[in-house]
């Protein structure tokens, strides 16, 4: 069986384009197959373009009145991972 490493990360929002990057840069740095990050506090249809060059695939849900709450699942692109239901 393969290893697989899975972070998950309150990451207290995540507006802010220099705290994504910081964010993102760690998440690769610690070679991450599936990231969970809590409190993105992005507003529903409100997301950043986040980055699709290591994380392949991403799936959000967010609150749709406030900026609080929220959570994005990213899995790397090397990861074999099919959608079956949403």
């Amino acid at each position: 069986m393969a290893e697989m490493t899975v972070v998950s990360w309150n990451v207290r929002g995540l507006n802010s384009p220099q705290k994504r990057s910081r964010v993102f840069q760690h998440l690769r740095s610690l070679h991450t197959d599936i990231s969970i990050l809590q409190e993105m506090h992005f507003k529903l249809g409100k997301v950043p373009n986040l980055p699709h060059t290591y994380f392949s695939q991403w799936f959000h849900s967010s609150h749709t009145s406030s900026r609080s709450k929220g959570v994005s699942i990213a899995i790397h692109k090397n990861v074999p991972f099919t959608l079956t239901n949403a």
